[in-house]
């Protein structure tokens, strides 16, 4: 089930995004990760539409969208991936803003396939200038696309 998070959720929000984060990031170091936390809850969360997926009633990812098109964040706890949690939540996402885009890490492949596999499409690599990792950026147009 897919539904609008709550504010009294955010601990939780945040412990999937560290946990998926360091098992998809190998290449960054999770101290950068533990400083990131602080503003994840203070300045990311507060910025964005969030829904949440359940599973039994239980939180298991989230995706957060930024105006107009941007998807934010979408992780899924990493005991809960490969299982459809992920494409759920980008479909979702298609239906309430239409095109889409988004921003992975390169070193990432996984994410990078994923949303090719989606139906985005790469438009633009660039680096990310906190961390000086490539960033691939990926649009998917609102109609008549995978997934």
């Amino acid at each position: 089930m897919i539904r609008p998070f709550r504010s009294d959720e955010t601990e939780t929000m945040i412990d999937i995004w560290y946990a998926a984060s360091i098992e998809a990031h190998a290449f960054m170091s999770p101290t950068f990760w533990e400083r990131e936390k602080k503003a994840i809850r203070e300045t990311y969360i507060p910025l964005s539409t969030s829904y949440v997926y359940e599973s039994d009633g239980r939180f298991v990812a989230f995706i957060s969208l930024l105006d107009p098109d941007e998807i934010g964040a979408l992780f899924v706890h990493p005991q809960w991936q490969g299982r459809g949690i992920g494409a759920a939540l980008i479909r979702h996402a298609a239906d309430l803003r239409g095109t889409l885009h988004v921003e992975a890490f390169k070193e990432n492949p996984r994410a990078v396939s994923f949303y090719e596999g989606m139906g985005f499409v790469r438009v633009e690599e660039k680096v990310e200038p906190t961390t000086g990792h490539p960033l691939v950026r990926l649009r998917r147009d609102g109609a008549g696309t995978a997934g």
